[in-house]
């Protein structure tokens, strides 16, 4: 029930939890459909297996459909895409990354350093500036609230750090950033 009333609301958290769900309900259809074909009931009438075409017209029709459209990335495809990134650009090395997203609290970003770090058996990221350097990674925030981002910049950046690489992708920005070596 959860999952049919979450879909009523354009922008919930829920999104990222039922990431993946879509493989429950196809192995659901398909053992509801083999124990229907397979109990040989005897009156093969269309209301018994209209139910079961419809869902799989409906189905072939929505995949056609998200193919159509142009890819936007949701779920943990951004963080996801940042995490392996960084991984690969310091290999086996460690580096520094300090990360703002608008629930304050970046759990998800967290855990995929830590999954990341721990499956590529690198050292995982610190919040202290590793030979001079940091990597900033900051969400975009809701209209209203930019605020927040500037507050927490100020918190976090250092203002004699100067910026070497900056990059703005899936409303990601992530900024490398060097210590003013004559401070």
């Amino acid at each position: 029930l959860l999952f049919f009333f979450s879909g009523f609301y354009r922008d919930n958290f829920w999104g990222n939890y039922y990431e993946g769900i879509q493989f429950f309900f196809i192995s659901l259809i398909s053992l509801s459909s083999y124990v229907i074909i397979k109990t040989r009931v005897k009156n093969k009438s269309l209301i018994l297996y209209t139910p079961l075409f419809l869902l799989i017209f409906t189905g072939l029709l929505s995949t056609y459909k998200k193919i159509k459209e142009p890819f936007k990335p949701a779920g943990l495809y951004v963080p996801e895409y940042y995490v392996k990134k960084l991984y690969k650009e310091n290999k086996d090395k460690k580096f520094c990354v300090r990360v703002y997203t608008p629930p304050v609290i970046p759990y998800t970003w967290n855990y995929l350093f830590k999954y990341y770090g721990r499956k590529l058996n690198t050292p995982e990221p610190t919040n202290d500036f590793t030979e001079e350097e940091c990597y900033f990674i900051i969400e975009d925030e809701a209209k209203g609230y930019e605020f927040r981002i500037e507050k927490w910049r100020g918190e976090n950046i250092p203002k004699d750090s100067k910026m070497l690489k900056k990059q703005y992708k899936y409303g990601v920005t992530v900024e490398l950033r060097e210590l003013n070596k004559n401070s």
